[in-house]
């Protein structure tokens, strides 16, 4: 009998830290929705664009772009999947192995 409370003690105490969390997250999210990032180059804000599907910063000064952490490998998919070959796709697939060495 014991286990079955400590299980469900577990469980519980699972659900509420799962909870916990999901609100810091939320959170987290709604303190940086008004925030845009500033250009490194000009120190302006930053426009945000969506290229295949996916959000990027470019700078409407110097048109210099920020891609966060994965961006560019979901610009590379994405092109994969939309071109299959094509100029973009190439140029994409270029770039990637020119900046990983892969």
């Amino acid at each position: 009998m014991n286990d079955a409370w400590d299980d469900r003690r577990r469980v519980l105490e699972d659900e509420y830290i799962e909870r916990q969390n999901q609100a810091a997250l939320e959170k987290l999210a709604r303190a940086g929705e008004g925030t845009q990032p500033k250009s490194p180059i000009t120190g302006k804000a930053m426009v945000r664009e969506d290229v295949l599907g996916i959000t990027i910063d470019r700078c409407p000064d110097s048109g210099g772009v920020w891609l966060d952490k994965g961006e560019l490998e979901q610009l590379l998919n994405r092109a994969r999947q939309q071109e299959s070959g094509g100029p973009l796709s190439s140029w994409l697939h270029e770039l990637w192995s020119t900046v990983t060495g892969k």
